[in-house]
């Protein structure tokens, strides 16, 4: 699958979570503001891309927290409950009217819960706050996207690379927007470029392999170049990320290995699945497989 990147904001420091509002083991939390999860000294997420962590271990005063195949600490003091991330936000604004990355934090949160035109409407006063910060327009874009307004996304991408030329997430984004319109050789062509400015983001990759591997147009599939596009998605997730995997899976297909495809395919299925579209998806591609058909999506 084609994944998309959000893009944060940085801020100072804000409130802490207030006494006995702590979240336990289980509940579902966002990082406030691009505070970074570490491992001891090491910063395995810088906090730039929006995630929503399931708290794993209450630790004294920090949490442990996971998303997939990120895993860290944090002081609980960082962290804001999801289920109340709108309300925090808009508390934040109301404090301080002026405060653009309030608007994208409330904005992502809004994206996360479905509330695309809310969502819409706070990165747009973002933009109006500060309206020359790249990520804004990104983050813009991906709810545009969202809504199936593709040419609108494709606008807002373009102004993202305009004032930022090495946004690899503008770019990637973008040819995210133009593989939905069937521009398949554009949407190449930008994967092709966000891994020449970011060469250690697997992301583009990913995609790329997954426009090889399961386009509808014959002419742009190509079964090889696919599987070593997704294998280079994957060796740089760790094979951790259940979508690079099952690209890796769809791009064995269409090389006619299903005999591959159906191993990688059951080892994304073990792995985590933001939900159960995603996981049915996985079982219905794996029946495909293990009847001799590659996947090939609308």
């Amino acid at each position: 699958m084609r994944t998309l990147l959000a893009c944060l904001l940085l801020m100072g420091a804000a409130r802490g979570l207030g006494q006995g509002t702590e979240p336990s083991v289980g509940s579902k939390v966002v990082i406030k503001y691009a505070k970074p999860l570490r491992v001891e000294d090491r910063i395995v997420d810088d906090g730039t891309t929006f995630r929503v962590y399931a708290v794993e271990k209450v630790d004294g005063g920090f949490l442990w927290l996971v998303s997939g195949r990120v895993r860290g600490r944090v002081p609980a003091s960082d962290v804001v409950p999801f289920d109340r991330a709108v309300d925090f936000y808009s508390d934040e604004i109301r404090k301080m009217p002026g405060n653009s990355a309030a608007h994208v934090w409330r904005g992502l949160s809004l994206k996360e819960l479905g509330r695309l035109d809310a969502a819409l409407d706070d990165f747009t006063e973002a933009i109006r706050l500060n309206p020359d910060v790249a990520r804004a327009y990104v983050n813009r874009g991906n709810v545009w996207q969202a809504k199936g307004d593709y040419d609108r996304a494709i606008a807002d991408y373009n102004e993202a690379i305009r004032i930022e030329p090495r946004a690899t997430w503008a770019t990637n984004n973008r040819g995210h927007a133009r593989g939905m319109k069937k521009e398949y050789d554009r949407a190449i062509a930008d994967y092709n470029e966000a891994i020449r400015l970011d060469p250690k983001n697997p992301e583009p990759y990913n995609n790329r392999a997954w426009e090889w591997a399961t386009c509808p147009d014959p002419r742009i599939r190509d079964g090889k170049k696919a599987v070593e596009s997704a294998r280079k998605a994957c060796e740089l997730g760790g094979f951790q990320d259940a979508n690079h995997v099952g690209t890796l899976a769809a791009a064995y297909a269409e090389a006619g290995d299903f005999d591959q495809a159906m191993t990688w395919e059951r080892a994304a299925i073990k792995l985590p699945a933001a939900d159960e579209n995603e996981r049915k998806g996985r079982r219905e591609r794996l029946a495909l497989y293990q009847a001799r058909k590659p996947y090939r999506r609308p």
